[in-house]
């Protein structure tokens, strides 16, 4: 049995491209015709995962020949995780590894023979554009905020902090405004007086932060 990738097969249509041919037609037969033979442009790709380094030059020939008899257009190539240890396909290819670019050199190859197209699907911080050489400044970001409620009289005031990733945070922005009516009087600063028809004398709980208990009458 010849090895196999792991293959998702996540296909999309280019809609964009399936509506101009569409467009094109001037009657509902040439519209059905349109519909059922796409142009190259508008035909399918997968998703294509290479799944712990388990890539062999067989599998690779197998996975892009059964995409060709599907009908579909390219593949996006994109590496999920490294090789298992110990791993559970061997050879392995790590990604980056010579091998591993043995193994696209081929997948490149077949890609050409068989008339398909192949891409690369760099994913940040999931897989592909990963790597050690990503520190916690360049990796991706959240945006993170905090706020607090001062008085007109208070002349020095320590902003809140913020949480870090690894050490790293940076400040954007410090923004000071007046505050609405009302601002930061809530049901926890300010306890309302709840009543029922039936005098349940614990009916407060009704606006207590974090109560789980419900009202049964």
């Amino acid at each position: 049995m010849r090895p196999s990738l792991h293959v998702a097969t996540l296909c999309w249509a280019c809609i964009a491209a399936s509506c101009t041919a569409a467009s094109q037609a001037t009657s509902p037969a040439e519209l059905e015709h349109a519909f059922r033979n796409p142009p190259p442009q508008a035909v399918p790709w997968t998703v294509w995962y290479w799944m712990k380094g388990r890539v062999s030059p067989e599998g690779i020939t197998a996975d892009l020949e059964a995409m060709r008899q599907a009908g579909l257009g390219g593949a996006y190539l994109m590496p999920i995780q490294g090789p298992d240890d110990p791993p559970a396909f061997r050879p392995p290819a790590p990604q980056l590894s010579p091998r591993f670019w043995r193994m696209v050199r081929h997948a490149a190859s077949e890609a050409d023979r068989l008339g398909l197209k192949l891409a690369v699907h760099a994913c940040d911080g999931f897989a592909v554009a990963g790597g050690p050489w990503i520190t916690p400044k360049l990796s991706m970001q959240q945006i993170t905020y905090s706020r607090k409620q001062v008085s007109a009289a208070e002349l020095h005031i320590q902003a809140p902090s913020l949480p870090a990733f690894k050490g790293y945070k940076r400040t954007i922005a410090l923004l000071a405004f007046p505050s609405l009516d009302g601002a930061g009087v809530s049901t926890d600063s300010a306890p309302p007086s709840v009543t029922t028809s039936d005098r349940d004398p614990d009916a407060r709980r009704l606006a207590q932060t974090g109560n789980q208990r419900r009202y049964r009458s």
